[in-house]
């Protein structure tokens, strides 16, 4: 017999119970900005919004409110708010992934581009939702995007060529 699957609500709860009193194992299991990517990953966008929007003051207070870190906590904030479907809550994300691209090309942040933990599946995540909601709520910002699109491509076409050299 196939034990039944757990929602990740319930696996993140297991884990909680079992980091216990542990103070080593909480600091690991209680990481929002990884615990709210779980959830956002498995459809649960709504669960994900207030880890992410607590997350970003706090990263402001350790990084400073310009940080990578924090516009990259800010854009995963749109980033949940806009997958929630919430016509309120699509507007807010708008505003919150725009300030997170903006942030993504400034010559100050180029080095967190190649930063293992900057992790290039959450920019993709933020460019692919930036675009979307740029798209369907703000039409005239569209050649925006679009510029935006052209330097994401620029991008990875420069890591694909950098993979294939590394290669050879």
């Amino acid at each position: 017999r196939v034990p039944r699957a757990k929602t990740n609500a319930q696996m993140l709860a297991e884990l909680d119970a079992r980091a216990g009193n542990d103070e080593r194992l909480k600091r690991i299991v209680l990481k929002r900005f990884d615990r709210a990517r779980v959830l956002l990953s498995s459809g649960d966008a709504e669960l994900a919004v207030p880890l992410f929007r607590d997350h970003v003051p706090v990263n402001a207070r350790n990084y400073g409110p310009e940080h990578f870190y924090t516009r990259r906590a800010q854009g995963m904030l749109g980033v949940a708010l806009w997958r929630t479907g919430d016509p309120a809550a699509r507007q807010e994300a708008l505003a919150h992934l725009r300030v997170a691209i903006e942030a993504i090309f400034l010559p100050a942040n180029a080095d967190y581009q190649d930063n293992l933990y900057s992790l290039k599946e959450v920019r993709d995540q933020i460019f692919a939702a930036y675009l979307e909601a740029v798209s369907r709520l703000d039409p005239a910002g569209a050649s925006q995007a679009l510029a935006v699109a052209e330097m994401a491509r620029g991008s990875a076409t420069q890591d694909a060529l950098t993979d294939a050299a590394v290669r050879a």
